[in-house]
This record gives C-alpha cells, sequence and structure tokens, in this order.
C-alpha cells in the first residue's frame, strides 16, 4: 500500500513487465493493475476501482554520461539509479496510475451527490429540501427589464 494522499490510496498493485540493459541504461517496460480507493467528488463516499497503467522507465546509473555532473539533470522520463544501483520505481509507478484516473472522480455515473442544504447522501437517502436554482447573487437583475428592439 502506497499512501501520499489522505484522498487516494493505492492497494494490491501487481506489475507485469521486463527490466533490459541497453549497455548504458537500465530500461523497464510493463503494465501495473490494482486498486484505487478514493472519495467520490459529488456525494464524498470512499470507493474502491480498478485502474491500470503503462510504465516506461529509463534508468540512468550514476556514472552515465548523460548526467550532467554539477547539476545531476537528466532528460524527461528518467531516473538516476543510487551509487548502489537499486532502482526505486515508487515515483514513476504512481504517476503511472494516477494519470489514469478520471478528472472527475465519481463512484457511479448516476451519483445522486449530497443535499446542498441538509448534507445526507442522495445516493442512499431521499430528503424533501428545496433546493432554489440559481445563484442568489444575481437576484437583484431578475426584477430589471429592458425595452424590446422595434428592429426584432
Amino acid at each position: 500500500m502506497v499512501e501520499e494522499e489522505a484522498d487516494r490510496v493505492l492497494r494490491g498493485f501487481q506489475f507485469d513487465g521486463e527490466l533490459s540493459w541497453d549497455g548504458r541504461d537500465y530500461r523497464v517496460r510493463g503494465s501495473l493493475t490494482g486498486d484505487l480507493e478514493s472519495a467520490c467528488d459529488r456525494c464524498l463516499a470512499r470507493f474502491a476501482r480498478k485502474v491500470s497503467g503503462e510504465v516506461r522507465v529509463r534508468a540512468v546509473p550514476p556514472d552515465s554520461p548523460d548526467r550532467d555532473d554539477e547539476e545531476g539533470v537528466l532528460e524527461e522520463g528518467a531516473i538516476l539509479l543510487g551509487t548502489d544501483r537499486r532502482l526505486d520505481l515508487a515515483g514513476p509507478m504512481r504517476g503511472a496510475v494516477l494519470l489514469e484516473v478520471p478528472i472527475k472522480n465519481l463512484c457511479r455515473d448516476d451519483c445522486a451527490g449530497i443535499c446542498p442544504v441538509c448534507g445526507i447522501n442522495r445516493n442512499l437517502e431521499r430528503c424533501d429540501c428545496v433546493t432554489s436554482s440559481g445563484d442568489p447573487r444575481w437576484e437583484a437583475l431578475r426584477g430589471l427589464s429592458f425595452p424590446s428592439d422595434p428592429k426584432e
């Protein structure tokens, strides 16, 4: 389990891929699947969904000529191996999974959300609250009228 944010928890992820050496760098390629637990954007209920993502990483050894020795700068998509040659893929794998999460995170397509008056989850209960449509800040403009254009 990887937990960086309280809102998103990654669980039970499996990686199926390969690690190769091309004479200069290591390459990691494969797919990652598991469960992402998060809160619904409409009703705030916690739910889990299956998520999968593709992982492609280039791992550069510390003595590589592709590395700027002064600043340790690498090209985008590459990571630097430690002096012990251990490869930490937690960051790239987490990034690959989170890229697959939709912008609007809903527990289901027809999620009714929470009532803005009483706060109940409308997926679980019904309420008789009256919700007005429109923004009350525009109420003063509703009484204004304009003469119609005679050309229309």
